[in-house]
């Protein structure tokens, strides 16, 4: 069972060590204002940057506290539980949940041919030979550099995977193709094998193209669930599509506030 909280009842007290964010914040702010009006400008660059670090890891450091003490999984409907993913300093974002879900779906199902769009699962995974990687900005090895609207190869494929990437197509590149990452993909999915799955996991109200989509079920999937964040700490739930497309991206909770978990199957 998914261990249920009320996060109203959890607060900064729980904290056996003590750490009070608030007051760090507001007296770093402080600092640093003293800094710029004294025209210390490089110094307070680097002291804003040493801070911004010590407060990060303090909320990562808190985050995982309240993890192991109140429960360190989530759920999607009523079946599917999954532990939050917490390293490389995901525990606070929604890659604490978008990377279990994509490891769990890699391991569950049967698959020969594999594709990734977005470089995403080496955080998580040792990266199998016969698993490619489309990707069409970053630089690695092994990493195929094409545009997924033209990627045409001469093989079809038992596994797709794309984790929050779907979302920037189109939308975060120089040139704005408002409607090019629905154009994506449906261009992967001609790519499946007969009984082929794919995956995709995109934050909402980020990308208009991709919550249109959703509303209006101009793609059709297999499957689609839905989660939206509760608490600073990063704890997640399962909601409905009405209500995660109501949230809004960076508020109040820093980055995703509600994310997409799409699945088609042939």
């Amino acid at each position: 069972m998914v261990k249920r909280i009320n996060m109203e009842m959890v607060n900064m007290t729980d904290f056996t060590e003590g750490y009070n964010i608030t007051g760090f914040k507001n007296e770093f702010h402080k600092k640093l204002k003293v800094a710029i009006e004294e025209g210390r400008l490089i110094n307070s660059a680097r002291w804003y940057i040493e801070e911004r670090a010590h407060l990060h890891v303090m909320r990562d450091h808190i985050a995982r506290w309240y993890h192991s003490t109140y429960g360190d999984t989530f759920a999607i409907g009523d079946s599917e539980i999954y532990k939050y993913y917490s390293r490389n300093s995901f525990l606070l974002s929604e890659r604490a949940v978008e990377l279990p879900i994509a490891l769990s779906f890699y391991k569950r199902n049967k698959h020969d041919t594999v594709l990734e769009v977005g470089n995403v699962m080496h955080h998580i995974m040792c990266i199998p030979k016969g698993y490619d990687i489309l990707d069409k900005y970053e630089i690695g090895k092994n990493i195929i550099n094409e545009d997924v609207v033209d990627y045409k190869p001469n093989k079809k494929y038992d596994m797709i995977i794309s984790v929050s990437t779907m979302e920037h197509v189109g939308f975060d590149e120089a040139e704005k193709y408002p409607n090019k990452s629905l154009t994506a993909i449906k261009n992967i999915m001609k790519l499946l094998k007969p009984r082929g799955k794919l995956l995709i996991t995109v934050p909402l109200c980020y990308n208009p193209a991709i919550d249109l989509m959703i509303r209006k079920h101009k793609i059709k999937f297999t499957h689609s669930y839905f989660l939206k964040r509760i608490s600073q700490w990063n704890y997640w739930v399962s909601t409905n599509a009405k209500n995660a497309l109501q949230l809004k991206y960076n508020s109040k909770y820093r980055a995703a506030n509600a994310i997409a978990v799409l699945i088609k199957e042939r």
